[in-house]
């Protein structure tokens, strides 16, 4: 059920989505950069907070709770990792159409192709590791859940590399507009 919290972000997302394309056609997506790295960065705060404190949690919750726990987790992130992870997704797939100036095409690709190595990782690797952790009758399973801690900082690293790459793009796409304007 939607509380008020919610209704406001989808307002907010909306509006964040309806300024973006308004961007692309008014000026051929010169600013669009603006639009998704702060979610690219939102993304990297993310990784690391669930890498660094939340995983590490678990370990202190009871056989007989993991379950209730798990599952109150997993329905808690999806507004705050899920929303913003597509939204990166999408602006890395529109710089296919809309470029920066300054931006590089390799970056564009290095970028997106770091998306789909998450994406295809996550759905082959983690996910699949995230639905066997915990079963309501005998808890955590400690060998999945080492697995998750010594595996995850792989993932970790993609998404920190993403965030680099479109901050890097911010800057090269400042610096090249600063220029053309002197």
């Amino acid at each position: 059920m939607l509380d008020s919290n919610d209704l406001a972000l989808w307002c907010a997302l909306n509006r964040l989505i309806s300024d973006y394309w308004a961007d692309v056609d008014e000026n051929g997506g010169q600013t669009a950069h603006e639009f998704y790295v702060p979610e690219g960065l939102y993304a990297i705060g993310n990784v690391w907070l669930v890498q660094l404190v939340c995983y590490r949690l678990w370990s202190h919750v009871g056989r007989s709770e993991a379950f209730g726990y798990h599952t109150a987790w997993w329905h808690s992130i999806w507004g705050v990792l899920f929303v913003p992870a597509a939204l990166v997704f999408l602006g890395a797939l529109a710089l296919l159409w809309v470029r920066p100036s300054g931006v590089n095409g390799r970056l564009v690709w290095l970028g997106l192709t770091l998306q789909l190595i998450i994406y295809a990782s996550t759905a082959v690797w983690w996910a699949p590791l995230m639905a066997r952790l915990v079963t309501q009758d005998s808890g955590m399973s400690l060998r999945d859940y080492h697995l998750l801690m010594s595996t995850h900082w792989i993932r970790l690293a993609l998404i920190t590399a993403y965030g680099v790459a479109s901050f890097y793009m911010l800057i090269k796409s400042a610096a090249a507009s600063q220029w053309g304007a002197s």
